[in-house]
């Protein structure tokens, strides 16, 4: 599967790319994709990110105390972590994985303090103030890729629970920023925290967790069943919106591809039903959803299909559960396919 080159900016800062030749194969999200969606045009590197030793596979981890994880059931697990740069981006290793102990406090600084500018979600309480948390590791995927952040909480003795409503990645040096709402005297109390000696744990919300994970793997598994049509349609994924309202892949129409005349009468539909049996078939009969490292990017393949991706999947295709290709639309000389999991 061949696309436009990917950001490699965003994936060193998800930790995906330590070097080397640029990835082939990508995704871009739309303009109009919630802020914070990566996008895989061609762009220069912003922050290098190395891996730690072999010895992290076994816990997730690369220091502290051990990984411990719950929750989700499957979920796709890489080789290796990888480090993300100021903070171990725990959340590429194991899509199961949404508890975390020993996780060190590195900063917590009021929202003036922080990058950037948020508005209070609907069922923040009253007088709220954001309060940023960077941990020196984490299990909460920031949002990106076509991906929404996880939601959860964040814990530690002596301190108040922190609910956390949204998780992004710093450009600058591959920081996970936890962002909660909360009244000034637990604001208070998080900033006042030594930073270094408090040990925070992550509870990631393990419902909404899988249900990114479908429909992320959804998404690419709508590549594999519409390269699987013959004669072959040649299209080129371009863009994935992976989150639960409105999930679509666009793909890129070349001199190559198949087109289909949406006018044509019963053209449209024929094609919507190959597309719709061929999700049918592949996740009635299951597959394993496999991620390796390929010089230095992490790469998610299932059934024969493969791009470089650093978001969370199900272990196996069947987990996805069922799929709907619910509409097939031109969207400036390309094609978009909408779907949902149900």
């Amino acid at each position: 599967m061949t696309a436009e080159p990917m950001d490699l900016g965003y994936l060193q800062r998800i930790g995906l790319w330590q070097g080397g030749a640029a990835p082939s194969n990508g995704r871009e999200v739309p303009a109009s994709a919630p802020s914070g969606a990566a996008k895989v045009s061609a762009s220069s590197p912003s922050v290098a990110a190395k891996a730690p030793t072999a010895s992290a596979a076994t816990n997730g981890s690369s220091g502290g105390a051990p990984a411990s994880g719950g929750g989700a059931s499957g979920g796709a697990k890489a080789p290796a972590p990888v480090s993300g740069g100021l903070t171990e981006h725990v959340f590429l290793t194991d899509t199961s994985l949404v508890e975390l102990d020993g996780c060190k406090l590195i900063e917590a600084a009021l929202a003036e303090k922080a990058e950037k500018p948020a508005e209070a979600p609907k069922d923040a309480p009253a007088g709220a103030v954001m309060i940023t948390v960077i941990l020196a590791r984490t299990v909460f995927h920031s949002q990106g890729g076509g991906q929404p952040a996880d939601v959860g909480t964040l814990t530690a003795e002596g301190l108040p629970e922190l609910a956390v409503s949204f998780v992004s990645c710093r450009k600058t040096d591959g920081a996970i920023l936890h962002d909660s709402w909360v009244l000034p005297a637990t604001a208070d109390a998080w900033t006042k925290a030594a930073a270094g000696s408090v040990q925070v744990s992550c509870h990631v919300d393990a419902v909404r967790r899988k249900l990114y994970a479908r429909l992320h793997s959804a998404g690419h598994l709508l590549d594999c069943a519409v390269n699987a049509i013959q004669p072959p349609l040649k299209w080129v994924p371009g863009k994935g919106f992976h989150f639960p309202d409105g999930p679509y892949v666009e793909y890129v129409l070349n001199d190559d591809s198949r087109k289909i005349d949406m006018k044509k009468p019963g053209e449209k539909e024929g094609t919507l039903k190959e597309i719709q049996d061929n999700m049918d078939r592949f996740v009635a009969s299951g597959a394993r959803v496999n991620i390796r490292y390929q010089d230095g990017v992490r790469q998610v393949e299932m059934v024969g299909e493969e791009c470089g991706c650093g978001g969370t999947h199900v272990a196996d295709v069947s987990e996805i559960g069922k799929i709907e290709v619910r509409k097939m639309a031109n969207k400036q000389g390309n094609i978009r396919l909408s779907y949902q999991v149900v």
